[in-house]
């Protein structure tokens, strides 16, 4: 019998409105992990199985892999295959500030477009790890470019919750239904009594992301990854990829 059929992770795999092959096969994989049915330390199925299990391409096979190695669900031993990761992985934000305004600086000015805002069902596992709400729970998904002299220069996806109790829900409402030309966040500044932190690495786009960014699958990217508290209450997730080339982080330090 095919590993991935013993796993739970046979089925037809088919995409839905807001929910691409790859997204879909993600889900099936980081869900696998949440519930325990793939347990920490054990080795995922050959790339070839999870194509025959779900009737899927073995392009979008190593899209939703690489998307669950870059959550911290997998790693991958090179000659030997991809494992699931022993810890879960943990999101967050240092220093409050929207990525336009991070990005800004050396006279070069940011803009950005947005290019969707939906709600997704279910929410998959980076967003329902992230903001501590159930996989089966609706959130939305929001999705900007950062634009600099006409280059994109990052790739930003924002997550946030739909169900929702604390003093920023009308400014969060408010901000997912207009379009002001900027992020999320930005429309939630300044924000007071918030906790969280950041996380950069590197990684590379694949190729969805890729042609957003204009980029070769395979190139390195930078991502940033933020979450916000409120309460000891997540409200905002978002992962945004950088283009090294143009996007540059700044950290200062202080004695």
């Amino acid at each position: 019998m095919n590993r991935a059929a013993e796993l739970g992770l046979a089925g037809p795999v088919v995409a839905s409105p807001g929910v691409p092959l790859r997204v879909a096969v993600y889900q099936r994989v980081s869900m696998a992990i949440q519930s325990g049915t793939l347990p920490p330390s054990s080795l995922l199925p050959s790339e070839t199985q999870l194509c025959e299990a779900m009737g899927v391409s073995r392009t979008v096979i190593r899209e939703a892999l690489m998307l669950a190695e870059e959550d911290g669900y997998i790693r991958s031993r090179r000659g030997i295959g991809r494992f699931v990761e022993d810890d879960r992985p943990t999101r967050g934000i240092e220093r409050l500030q929207p990525l336009e305004a991070l990005l800004t600086g050396r006279g070069r000015p940011v803009q950005a477009r947005r290019l969707r805002a939906e709600l997704t069902r279910p929410s998959h596992g980076f967003a329902s790890d992230g903001l501590g709400i159930d996989p089966q729970d609706a959130s939305w998904f929001v999705e900007t470019s950062m634009l600099s002299e006409g280059r994109v220069v990052a790739l930003l996806q924002e997550h946030l919750p739909v169900s929702r109790d604390h003093r920023f829900d009308e400014l969060i409402d408010d901000a997912i239904a207009a379009d002001r030309g900027g992020s999320i966040l930005a429309a939630l500044m300044p924000l007071t009594e918030i906790e969280g932190k950041s996380e950069i690495s590197a990684g590379v786009p694949g190729a969805t992301r890729g042609r957003l960014l204009d980029l070769a699958p395979d190139a390195p990217v930078i991502l940033l990854t933020q979450r916000i508290e409120h309460g000891g209450r997540a409200f905002y997730l978002s992962k945004a990829l950088l283009n090294p080339e143009f996007a540059q982080l700044e950290v200062r330090h202080t004695l």
